[in-house]
């Protein structure tokens, strides 16, 4: 059951009430905002809620029974505080977010915990933004256990992978650009095709810089293709840092031992996938074959 500071319990059962809606947002890289909708700014708890037109807005909080999730909207238009190129580069994607009520004429008396979630995706059009907030029930859709599959779960280069990327990387120059997804590196010394497939860019320079993309393909000429385009124009004389792909195989389609784990990076000892496992083929097969 929920529990009300009692003064604020008292505010309530007045019978006219000063009340104001506070919403906090923590992003992943850990700044902190808070709004509200009340006509100046608020300070709780040493945070200042700004207001204004700028500041975004909740739609009204749906509550589900059982474990349905609760969700609401926040929508808002790109400030200083809240710009496109935040947007873009996913920050606010996954921020927790916490929505109070409080007594605007006393914030002393406390505030009313009224929904607490993280933001999906944001979607936008240069000049105003939309994202969904979704409640704590929603986590209890996501599939947390291990698939058995062919191929490796792991990240390449994190814990459970163990492989050093960092020291597989390099730091390169674009010489020459064919559109926002394919474009031409100096390697600088001899890099077999598809090295770097499956691999991911970092922009270090240029009009994209911090952001991340996956790597489509790549061939020992230093052509480079991305999963998808970047927002902005890429340039020659960018710079970026690169890093290996791997296809997360041991075994081929073929049934040879030729998967990246073992030919690229020879790590089967940290292989996470069940290269054993039988396929659809096996299963189908007719007896006696």
């Amino acid at each position: 059951m929920k529990t009300l500071p009692s003064a604020l319990e008292t505010h309530y059962g007045l019978d006219a009430t000063t009340l104001a809606i506070l919403v906090k947002i923590t992003r992943r890289d850990g700044e902190i905002f808070g709004f509200t909708s009340h006509d100046h700014p608020l300070i709780y708890s040493g945070l200042t809620y700004f207001t204004g037109p700028a500041a975004p807005s909740l739609s009204d909080l749906k509550r589900e029974t059982g474990l349905a999730p609760s969700n609401a909207e926040v929508d808002g238009s790109f400030n200083d505080d809240v710009t496109v190129d935040d947007a873009e580069a996913e920050l606010w994607s996954g921020a927790i977010v916490d929505v109070y009520r409080a007594n605007w004429r006393n914030m002393a008396n406390g505030v009313e915990l009224m929904a607490h979630g993280e933001l999906g995706e944001i979607t936008h059009d240069g000049r105003k933004y939309k994202v969904e907030m979704m409640g704590r029930a929603h986590k209890l859709g996501r599939i947390v256990t291990r698939h058995r599959l062919p191929s490796c779960d792991a990240d390449l280069g994190d814990a459970r992978c163990g492989v050093d990327i960092e020291a597989l990387a390099m730091n390169v120059t674009v010489i020459s650009v064919t559109s926002n997804r394919e474009f031409t590196v100096d390697l600088g010394s001899p890099v077999v095709d598809d090295y770097f497939t499956y691999g991911r860019v970092t922009w270090l320079t240029g009009l994209n810089v911090d952001r991340e993309m996956e790597i489509k393909s790549q061939t020992a000429a230093g052509v480079f293709v991305l999963q998808l385009g970047m927002k902005r124009s890429i340039q020659v004389g960018d710079t970026l840092r690169i890093y290996p792909g791997c296809n997360k195989l041991h075994k081929t389609g073929l049934g040879e031992y030729l998967g990246d784990c073992k030919i690229k990076f020879d790590n089967v000892v940290n292989f996470r996938g069940f290269s054993e496992i039988p396929g659809i083929d096996k299963m189908l097969k007719p007896a006696g074959l």
